[in-house]
């Protein structure tokens, strides 16, 4: 019987092949992990930057008792426009109401946000969305303030 199996030139050609394939995929694999990551990493920084900068606002938090309504006045007065989470707390300390997104553009620049009955304290979280090489970051929140609420 004449059997003929594949020269040791062919073999070695081909595994060497399948190793350079192989590499590859690695290689690619291992860098859009660190890519991704480094992206996320960057962004994280962008926001952390911009919350560094965006201290500047304030707040003040007022009750009406004949119209039984809590008003916060938060006015921005950083460079940039940001994003603002608003919870009033009630006097045994429960949250009364969330308000999630209250945006307000930049420099000196006031919106009221109102909640319908008496709150004695309101917690004010800002958060910021920061640019990173033209990728879409997530926002990051940044110190919170919290404020008691005055009577009129």
């Amino acid at each position: 019987m004449n059997k003929k199996g594949m020269s040791s030139l062919i073999a070695t050609v081909l595994i060497i092949g399948f190793t350079i394939v192989l590499a590859v995929l690695v290689i690619n694999f291992v860098q859009n992990i660190f890519e991704d990551r480094m992206d996320a990493t960057g962004c994280d920084a962008a926001g952390y930057n911009i919350c560094l900068s965006a201290t500047n606002y304030d707040i003040v938090a007022t009750y009406n008792a004949t119209a039984n309504e809590t008003t916060t006045n938060i006015i921005n007065m950083n460079s940039q426009a940001m994003d603002f989470a608003v919870i009033f707390y009630g006097a045994a300390g429960q949250s009364l109401l969330v308000n999630s997104s209250v945006g307000i553009v930049a420099g000196y620049t006031a919106i009221d946000v109102i909640y319908e009955g008496n709150a004695t304290t309101v917690k004010i979280i800002p958060s910021a969305i920061g640019e990173y090489e033209d990728l879409e970051c997530a926002a990051v929140t940044c110190d919170e303030k919290e404020v008691d609420v005055a009577t009129v």
